[in-house]
């Protein structure tokens, strides 16, 4: 804000309020807003116009049920509440009054249908007192259409909107002559933004422009027609230029989308399948042009909208390509390595330090060593790159073939904070396994201290169990990794079981057909029952559902399960974080219930 002459907000806002040109781009009215002085900046008349202008157009459907709009939406650092800028709480009565007093003197239509939209959205739920619906809704729509009939083409886009938001408060007034006009400023800005180069609007403009296509039935023939031609330019290019380039096959599936929403609308089921496969096949012809990652991805969103219109027997024919596509997916894949030096003096402090004290003490140290603490990692979930530049990280498995998307499932939260803690877990290994080594030196890790003292008597592995977990750590202890992968997890699994019985959980659940009885819940049921997480502690639970059945973490249970992993992935690394899982068992001990509990 320039502090010079003592300029106030109207004033500022004079050139603006003129009919000679009737609209404006929002942020050159908003930098005349923040040119006033600081005397002036601190004015309620300025924060109100700069309340006004910070809502943006079409915004505030999904977080106030408004027209209007924040101008940015985020998450607060709990990933719970969404924080809006501005905040609705910013505005008053007194806001609300300035509004409507500036809407009933300006004569630019941009800034009367903005300030009037504003009033029609927010008064009542501000001031509770419901605003004259049919006038101000007729002055706002008056005020639109005004502004999109100007058909200046720098504005067509924002216009189509304005024009489309005109119409549904058109027609809900019932006001045919406004329905009219709204119909001949849409049709007009959609022919002026067609003379350009592949004109193609976003899916939600489109639907809008399709919601009411009754009112302008040449116009919507015309834009099918437009769609439809560019759609068979592009696949023909695709197939001649499609190894070269992956433009057409892109564009080709933003125009499917219109298509077969249409399509949907007017229903022509068939037509939507000849479409999307279509498109599919002309995405094909990048493949060995973009490679194994990109093919996976897109066939993945082929996927989604085959799905999206009931067309699941085609969306699953496409994991053939995505299977396909493993091998170069895994081999484009990249490790990266660095060192971090570090002074052998302080080296071995550290590790003096780490086994200092008696036996247990020693080993009591070393399991909570390496347990993540979830409200910390909770914190760091935020400060992730990928997370705050809402980019999608994805996971795949040792074949190369997606199989998780982290952030986008019915709980996003959960699944970074799964992927947050798992990515630390990696780069904990080395710490780990060299405290194992350094355990197995020391003459702890021996077969007789596990199993005559930390499991000695434990309530949760029965007496049967314990030739099949005494060959586990054997395997474990001569690092015949895959053998002990293999009897150790299983046996986990059962421990926890006997937690849940023991804790007074459901370890039965019916089959699908309730007739046919009962079966054992899988580790993942076990570990989601209240009664076991109290009984563990949130971290030790969050530490086994992220290591063994969490697809966003190691998921080591199911993957074993079903033969998922390479017999390179029974590693160091994996024996180790088995092992330390299944060390924390030991800690668990009875606990007699008094009489008052």
């Amino acid at each position: 804000m320039s502090s010079g002459e003592d300029l106030s907000v109207i004033d500022a806002l004079a050139p603006f309020d003129t009919i000679e040109q009737k609209q404006f781009q929002r942020p050159e009215i908003l930098d005349a807003i923040c040119s006033v002085s600081k005397e002036q900046w601190d004015s309620e008349p300025t924060q109100y116009e700069y309340l006004a202008f910070s809502m943006v157009a079409d915004a505030g459907k999904d977080c106030w049920g408004t027209y209007y709009g924040p101008f940015a939406k985020d998450r607060r650092k709990d990933n719970i509440e969404l924080v809006c800028t501005p905040n609705r709480k910013e505005i008053t009565t007194k806001t609300i009054e300035y509004w409507e007093h500036r809407a009933s003197i300006v004569v630019n239509p941009m800034l009367k249908m903005w300030y009037t939209g504003l009033v029609l959205d927010f008064k009542e739920s501000v001031t509770g007192i419901k605003p004259d619906f049919t006038l101000i809704r007729k002055a706002n729509i008056f005020a639109t259409l005004e502004v999109a009939e100007d058909c200046n083409p720098v504005f067509a886009y924002d216009n189509l909107g304005y024009c489309i938001h005109a119409l549904d408060m058109a027609v809900s007034i019932g006001d045919n002559e406004l329905i009219e006009r709204g119909a001949n400023a849409l049709a007009i800005n959609y022919k002026t933004l067609s003379n350009t180069e592949c004109f193609i609007p976003n899916i939600k403009l489109f639907n809008g422009i399709v919601k009411h296509r009754n009112y302008y039935p040449e116009l919507m023939v015309y834009a099918v027609k437009l769609l439809e031609a560019e759609f068979d330019n592009r696949e023909l290019r695709a197939q001649k230029e499609g190894m070269t380039t992956d433009e057409h096959g892109h564009v080709m599936k933003s125009i499917a989308e219109l298509l077969c929403e249409y399509n949907k609308t007017i229903k022509h089921p068939q037509s939507i399948s000849m479409i999307l496969d279509r498109t599919t096949n002309a995405i094909r012809q990048s493949f060995d042009l973009k490679g194994g990652l990109w093919a996976q991805s897109m066939m993945e969103e082929m996927q989604k909208l085959y799905r999206a219109h009931h067309l699941y027997k085609e969306a699953d024919l496409l994991y053939k390509d995505i299977i396909e596509q493993g091998d170069k997916a895994k081999s484009e894949s990249q490790q990266f390595f660095c060192n971090v030096p570090i002074s052998g003096k302080l080296w071995e402090s550290h590790w003096n330090s780490e086994l200092r004290g008696t036996d247990d003490e020693v080993i009591m140290h070393f399991i909570s060593r390496y347990l993540p603490n979830v409200e910390t990692e909770s914190k760091k979930v935020n400060e992730e790159i990928f997370f705050m530049l809402g980019m999608r990280v994805s996971v795949s498995d040792s074949n190369g073939i997606p199989i998780s998307h982290i952030g986008t499932g019915k709980k996003p939260d959960e699944q970074k904070l799964s992927y947050q803690i798992y990515s630390q877990m990696k780069i904990t290994n080395a710490f780990l396994n060299e405290h194992i080594n350094r355990l197995k030196d020391k003459g702890l890790l021996t077969l007789d201290y596990l199993l005559d003292n930390l499991f000695k008597g434990s309530l949760i592995l029965r007496e049967e169990q314990y030739p099949i977990l005494k060959r586990g750590f054997e395997a474990f202890l001569e690092k015949d990794y895959i053998v002990a992968c293999h009897l150790l997890i299983p046996q986990f699994e059962s421990a926890i079981r006997m937690v849940c019985k023991l804790n007074g959980g459901d370890i039965l659940r019916p089959k699908n057909n309730p007739e046919e009885g009962n079966e054992y819940k899988s580790l993942e049921g076990l570990l989601s029952q209240k009664c076991v997480s109290k009984a563990l502690g949130n971290d030790i639970t969050t530490y086994f559902r992220v290591l063994f059945t969490d697809s966003n973490g190691g998921n080591l249970r199911n993957n074993v399960t079903h033969g998922l992993l390479e017999a390179s992935a029974f590693n160091e690394n994996m024996a180790n974080r088995v092992f330390h899982a299944f060390l924390i068992l030991s800690l668990l001990k009875p606990v007699e219930k008094t009489l008052e509990e």
